[in-house]
């Protein structure tokens, strides 16, 4: 997991609080922390510029439904969700962004709905200050779901979810009414007499909702609100950014971390593909050009590399490549099997037509061509006598001149 820069839209949508979350840490904490006015935001534009954003807005804002869609298809379900939930949305729906979640269990999908207008001045404010968040949510869609409870965050206003899909947002002084309401409706419906809820509090004197009649109350206390909501699996709440507002960001990944790897990896396969090139395509005449050109661009990362350390420069920069993108160590190198492939393939007798290269099971795949079926299998020989496995596929005739698939790995 990358870092993330979390922001939280106050309830007074003036002023907003933001941690830069340590998600490489087994226990989330935050690197670094503040709070500014919105027309101050403009402070964490190079922050968010190099890490993934997520910002939470008032659940006031939003407004939680279920439907019962007619079709499954998302592009339908853009176009129909507004009009099945016309009598239930007092404002006109075409000023409303209805944003679609999942299907639950019983076939009802899940809809978060909020002003176009709205949506559309805080992006822009985002988007004047250099920021665009890659995932923006209702804050009460951050409190965590239990299947057996629902989840209060004593705050102000005081946020509920009672579900997956369901939740609100209420001044401290209308809560006690809001959750009866809100309890009698789910009694009728299920037939029950009691609600479990924990309620999160950061408070030393907590809401007094004990008088509430058939909620069953479990207190559970946390250190640091905003620490809390950041540390929770944003996954079971609906980005708000889908359809005509998805972000145009082109990567939310934290990148930098990997910018070396990834500059060793760029030019590993330069170097291996220009290696590749002039054993396998041309003529040996030809492979000290190449090799220059490969030691040009191993320099450019190791300027003392001589001519002699090259090809050991290369491996050191596969293995590097290969730990920074997860590897195991186990797959075969790719240069090892060139080299080898090399030795024993007359470019002259057999063509390379296409290669890839199956890094996971260290596979070599060669499409080649030969003139005559004896070609081929004298390279397949060859190969296997150099220590190497090698399955031929498909080897067929056409029109004078036969084509194969040569599957090559080191036994």
């Amino acid at each position: 997991m990358r870092d993330r820069l979390f922001i939280r839209l106050k309830a007074d949508q003036e002023s907003v609080e933001w941690g830069l979350i340590n998600s490489q840490d087994s226990t989330a904490d935050f690197l670094d922390r503040g709070s500014l006015l919105v027309a101050d935001i403009v402070a964490l534009a190079e922050m968010a510029q190099s890490n993934p954003v997520t910002m939470i807005i008032p659940s006031e804002k939003v407004r939680s439904f279920k439907v019962d869609p007619p079709t499954k298809n998302r592009k339908h379900l853009e176009k129909a969700v507004p009009f099945l939930l016309e009598e239930q949305v007092i404002e006109s729906v075409e000023s409303q962004h209805f944003a679609l979640g999942d299907f639950d269990s019983d076939a009802l999908l899940s809809v978060n709905v909020v002003s176009k207008k709205f949506l559309t001045d805080l992006l822009a404010t985002l988007k004047d200050a250099g920021i665009e968040p890659d995932e923006l949510l209702a804050d009460a869609a951050c409190l965590p779901v239990f299947d057996d409870a629902w989840t209060m965050l004593d705050s102000e206003p005081v946020l509920v979810r009672q579900d997956k899909d369901t939740f609100w947002s209420a001044p401290q002084s209308m809560t006690k009414e809001l959750l009866s309401w809100n309890l009698s409706n789910v009694f009728e419906e299920e037939q029950s007499l009691t609600q479990a809820m924990r309620v999160f509090s950061a408070k030393d004197k907590t809401l007094n909702i004990e008088s509430v009649a058939g909620l069953a109350l479990q207190p559970m206390p946390i250190d640091d609100e905003l620490l809390w909501l950041a540390s929770q699996d944003t996954d079971a709440g609906i980005n708000l950014l889908q359809q005509s507002y998805t972000p145009t960001k082109k990567s939310s990944s934290d990148l930098s971390q990997w910018k070396l790897p990834m500059m060793a990896a760029s030019f590993f396969l330069v170097a291996a593909l220009v290696y590749l090139i002039s054993d396998i395509f041309i003529l040996k005449s030809e492979r000290d050009a190449y090799r220059q050109q490969a030691l040009m661009e191993v320099q450019k990362i190791s300027p003392n590399i001589t001519e002699e350390r090259l090809d050991s420069k290369i491996y050191e920069i596969s293995n590097t490549y290969r730990k920074a993108s997860g590897g195991n160590g186990k797959v075969s190198g790719f240069v090892t099997l060139l080299d080898k492939v090399y030795s024993q393939i007359n470019p002259q007798q057999v063509k390379l037509e296409q290669m890839d290269y199956n890094s996971t099971q260290g596979n070599l795949n060669l499409d080649v061509r030969a003139t005559d079926y004896q070609q081929l299998t004298s390279t397949q020989q060859a190969l296997e006598k150099s220590g190497l496995n090698v399955e031929m596929r498909n080897a067929r005739d056409n029109d004078g001149s036969w084509t194969t698939r040569l599957v090559v790995k080191v036994n």
